[in-house]
């Protein structure tokens, strides 16, 4: 008996040693290595990546003016560039006949719409923190008041999660709440969640990382589903979405900016 209660004992003491050394960075820097290798993360000087989002949207009304149920289809093309280097992004959009342009520089939104051709519209506001893609080099930036806050099962999986509380971008956000789910055993990263409260509303997201596959030695998700919550006193909305994504690292941005961003007809063609 006494063995017994010994061999526990240390067994129980090796586990709560390992537990003690899950930190942040260590969940970070396995995750760096998982992909490639910080060197080739570090490497990076400029991200392109194209997203094909195709779902459906249900849409609840339970109001004193009325009471319905609505379900559209959700289909969106969408090119992100990310410069590095200059710490500029922006994004070019495609819903149907609709082009919508977004250059995020020195604070400001820059924003120009077009139906085919013509320009519609164009407007300078303030970055409210929308539009930008969920970052696909998780860790390059530790945020200061991220934890570790579990170690359980995802999807049959067992992971790691990371909470930190995020950047309010409006004045009408209130908290914005972000869990980082990595897989213990590959250290890839599983899923992102996001839980945003306004105002006057709530919105409860769920994004997943799947079909990892290799660009320049460096291991990028290809696949994302989302399932997004939105929740008012007047209702609720429920979007499911599925993205399918092109990657492309480290290109010529000039080329890019004068063939592409310029030219957005011609842009969306290339990935067809």
């Amino acid at each position: 008996m006494k063995t017994n209660i010994t061999i526990l004992s240390v067994l129980f003491l090796s586990y709560f040693s390992l537990a003690q050394e899950i930190t942040v960075e260590s969940i970070y820097e396995k995750y760096k290595n998982a992909i490639g290798g910080k060197e080739k993360v570090e490497s990076i000087t400029n991200i392109i990546e194209y997203t094909k989002s195709e779902g459906k949207s249900q849409q609840k009304i339970d109001s004193d003016i009325m009471n319905s149920e609505i379900e559209t289809e959700n289909n969106l093309e969408i090119i992100y560039f990310v410069d590095l280097k200059k710490n500029q992004r922006g994004s070019l959009s495609k819903a149907g006949k609709i082009y919508t342009k977004m250059i995020d520089n020195d604070g400001r939104k820059y924003i120009e719409s077009y139906i085919d051709n013509k320009k519609v519209t164009q407007l300078e506001v303030e970055n409210d923190g929308t539009d930008v893609p969920i970052s696909i080099f998780i860790g390059s930036e530790i945020n200061p008041n991220s934890e570790v806050i579990a170690n359980e099962i995802y999807n049959g999986e067992e992971v790691y999660i990371v909470k930190y509380e995020g950047k309010l971008f409006s004045t009408n956000m209130k908290s914005n709440i972000t869990y980082e789910i990595f897989s213990v055993k590959t250290g890839l990263l599983v899923a992102i969640k996001q839980y945003t409260v306004y105002e006057n509303s709530e919105t409860d997201m769920i994004i997943e990382f799947s079909d990892y596959k290799e660009v320049q030695g460096i291991l990028i998700p290809h696949t994302t589903n989302s399932n997004i919550t939105i929740r008012n006193k007047n209702g609720r909305t429920n979007m499911q979405i599925k993205g399918t994504r092109i990657i492309q690292l480290n290109v010529d941005l000039e080329d890019f900016q004068k063939n592409c961003f310029k030219n957005h007809i011609n842009c969306f063609k290339q990935y067809k």
